[in-house]
């Protein structure tokens, strides 16, 4: 992933999902709020933003599923559901 230009956005997406999981588990909570701003340009995900409009910040955990369901096509319907944790390697071959 080159992250010199904004194209690692973009590469991210082509991942097959067993890749994806364990990119997006070793990027820094700061990398997927970035990502998912450029991705979702209305959605709130920055922790002043999170903050004024939910009275909390999102966790990593959070940040990592919601990422994962944008990429795969996943309805996100909020916290509580582990998306991440739903796919085994069996599953995403």
């Amino acid at each position: 992933m080159n992250r010199d230009h904004s194209d690692w956005k973009r590469q991210i997406t082509e991942f097959r999902r067993h890749e994806l999981l364990t990119l997006i588990q070793l990027m820094s909570r700061e990398q997927i709020i970035e990502w998912l701003e450029w991705n979702d340009h209305n959605g709130v995900y920055n922790d002043k933003d999170s903050m004024d409009e939910f009275g909390r910040i999102m966790a990593k955990s959070e940040g990592e599923s919601i990422m994962f369901c944008q990429i795969s096509g996943i309805s996100y319907v909020g916290e509580g559901i582990d998306y991440v944790e739903m796919y085994d390697e069996s599953v995403m071959a």
